[in-house]
């Protein structure tokens, strides 16, 4: 290698034989952005994986490409990775997240064992469940994995803006009632999702609900190769494939009425996987997607739902004898180490909760008593992160959390609105002002109502708080036509409550900020 090209921080090399030719040229350049994300977040100092080596398949398991995050002060990223540095895990609890997921009409294509197939969602999943075993149910979902088969399908990376194959660890199943988007591009290119479904856009992530004719997505052009082959004297050697993906605008969003099954996939480190009529990206992300990646750590997640299963966390024999054990998840996080996320952590079951107290105290090991005992040490770099939605009726299914375990996880970090009380941030008004197409003084009456509101159902006087959707379908009313007041009445009074007592508080709150007009 020459001087120069060891600046640049690449490799030429070139071999030439009877029958055999090969030229590489390798790049050695670091994804440009990392350092500069880690020092936005200040989290240079936080390193959670020193000394940490993984394989190929854990690497699989780092998200790639994750969004960034948009701060107000809170520095939770910071706050999330200083608690693991020192205590090794945290709690995060706050409003209730976003779902994803599409209607199971909805084409896709895919890689089954290397043989192209195309099918509907639908079709995929029964197809992976005659191959690998029936679905298993978790918190209302329920969930195949591919395992006797290798399943690959289109997804977006977004470090790279290029469309791929990418395996899907689990492909899952939930029953809809109610409305869906249908989402329309400038060539035809369509998808169905319900209307809290994540949309890759060119302004960052957005809920189907909140989406705007105009906006680009990136949707595929030419489908990538599935693997590309470089033959090397008589062998042959692949690698993943990838085509730039085409940016087109929205030109048509419907809403359309559905009852049935809706469908995800779990795609780890691009968390996007590619559906539709033509193929549009989809996606769904959070902040601890961030964190793993950020850390370069694997990342196991698990839904602790009601209906999650001893044996799916913990592992089980499968066959005949007690020759063929699998690992599940927890057990494999702490053989291998990583980041285990346990979301919706006040609807875990009782036994797998006590399961978990001697690797989170300072015995830091975990017994398995369905392989004889064996006792399994907690890897060194293995870290906790848990998140809920705050325990009360409004969340169906939450519970207070075990005390022992409540006492476990050393840092809590609360998740707040933008806006609340006499807070106003202007970044929520100038964003409710540019989703509802509404001017910013208007927005920020809306904000000051949802604010206020939000204030009272923190102090237990109201059973709902507005989130940001809730603002930008009011202000979408308005800008259609309708007045403040008259909007509210279709939207944040009736959705607060059916109860005429509590409507009444929140049109005293919306008639003191806006007035009767």
């Amino acid at each position: 290698m020459s001087h120069s090209e060891e600046a640049q921080g690449t490799s030429s090399t070139k071999t030439e034989g009877d029958n055999a030719r090969l030229s590489v040229k390798i790049s050695l350049k670091p994804r440009f952005g990392k350092d500069d994300l880690k020092a936005r977040y200040k989290v240079e100092k936080y390193n959670l994986s020193e000394g940490y080596s993984m394989g190929p398949s854990l690497q699989a398991l780092v998200p790639k490409g994750t969004p960034g995050y948009v701060e107000h002060g809170e520095n939770y990223v910071e706050r999330i990775m200083r608690a693991l540095y020192h205590f090794k895990q945290c709690a995060l609890i706050g409003p209730s997240g976003t779902g994803k997921s599409v209607a199971g009409s909805e084409h896709i294509d895919a890689l089954l064992d290397g043989v192209p197939v195309s099918m509907t969602v639908e079709e995929l999943f029964r197809m992976i469940e005659e191959t690998s075993g029936p679905a298993v149910g978790q918190a209302g979902w329920e969930v195949v994995r591919p395992k006797r088969s290798r399943l690959l399908v289109l997804t977006f990376d977004q470090a790279s803006g290029k469309i791929r194959w990418g395996e899907p660890a689990a492909l899952a199943r939930t029953r809809h009632r109610g409305e869906l988007v249908k989402v329309t591009t400038t060539s035809g290119q369509s998808i169905t999702a319900t209307k809290d479904h994540s949309f890759v856009t060119f302004g960052g992530t957005v809920k189907a609900a909140d989406l705007k004719e105009g906006v680009l997505i990136p949707v595929v052009g030419a489908a990538p190769s599935p693997f590309v082959e470089v033959a090397t004297g008589g062998a042959i050697s692949s690698g993943a494939g990838g085509s730039p993906a085409k940016w087109e605008r929205i030109a048509g969003l419907e809403t359309v009425a559905y009852s049935g099954w809706v469908y995800d996939f779990e795609v780890p480190g691009t968390q996007t996987f590619v559906a539709g009529d033509g193929g549009v990206v989809t996606h769904n992300t959070h902040i601890t997607y961030l964190v793993s990646e950020l850390a370069g750590l694997p990342l196991w997640e698990i839904n602790c739902g009601l209906q999650t299963s001893v044996y799916d966390l913990f592992g089980r024999f499968v066959g005949l004898g007690k020759e063929n054990w699998i690992d599940g998840q927890i057990v494999s996080w702490c053989r291998y180490g990583g980041i285990l996320y346990l979301d919706e952590a006040n609807m875990m079951k009782q036994d797998i909760a006590t399961r978990l107290n001697p690797i989170l105290d300072t015995r830091g090991h975990m017994v398995l008593n369905e392989r004889d005992n064996e006792v399994i040490p907690r890897h060194p770099n293995g870290y906790v992160i848990i998140s809920m939605n705050p325990y009360s009726a409004e969340f169906a299914g939450t519970k207070p959390l075990n005390a022992a375990f409540r006492r476990r996880m050393t840092v809590w970090i609360d998740f707040d609105y933008l806006s609340v009380g006499s807070k106003i941030a202007q970044d929520e008004v100038e964003m409710i002002a540019q989703r509802a197409k509404i001017d910013n003084p208007v927005a920020e009456k809306l904000v000051r109502v949802a604010a206020e509101i939000r204030r009272q159902y923190k102090s237990g006087d109201l059973p709902y708080a507005p989130s940001v959707g809730d603002l930008v379908n009011w202000g979408t009313l308005v800008a259609d036509g309708l007045t403040p007041a008259s909007a509210a009445e279709e939207t944040i009074i009736a959705l607060t409550a059916d109860d005429p007592e509590v409507q009444n508080n929140v049109r005293r709150v919306v008639k003191m900020v806006v007035g009767d007009k």
